[in-house]
């Protein structure tokens, strides 16, 4: 019997046996948008909503980005949304930047420089579709 494993392999060489986007907020402040766009994309799309992110020691901001970064680059993530409030502490471009160092498309998305909540929605949504085909 022949024995077959279907999984995804990505660019970096790592195996995943998922294929999920993650919608990584940046602060508790973002997390509510983050949680929405990805209840509206279905179950490809996973969200990590958190406490964290805002007036953080450097230590424990540093640990924050750590954690953000390495979810994006689980093998079981094939893409990432970083959503930003825009007034935190972490730098979503960086953390973008960081997770696409393994190949992976990215983008971000800040509630306050488009409007607010009820347009970062609609962006995000828009912005998990192109991620999905990539």
């Amino acid at each position: 019997m022949r024995r077959e494993f279907t999984g995804y392999r990505r660019e970096s060489g790592r195996v995943g046996v998922r294929n999920h986007v993650a919608v990584l907020p940046t602060s508790v402040a973002s997390s509510c948008v983050a949680r929405g766009v990805a209840a509206e994309a279905g179950a490809w799309a996973r969200a990590t909503p958190h406490q964290m992110g805002a007036s953080q020691p450097d230590a424990a901001r540093k640990q924050t980005e750590r954690v953000l970064v390495g979810v994006g680059r689980n093998p079981n993530v094939g893409a990432a949304l970083v959503v930003e409030f825009g007034t935190e502490d972490i730098d979503a471009d960086d953390i973008a930047d960081r997770i696409a160092r393994d190949g992976k498309p990215v983008e971000t998305l800040s509630v306050r420089e488009v409007g607010g909540a009820a347009a970062a929605l609609q962006r995000g949504r828009t912005a998990l579709d192109s991620l999905n085909e990539a």
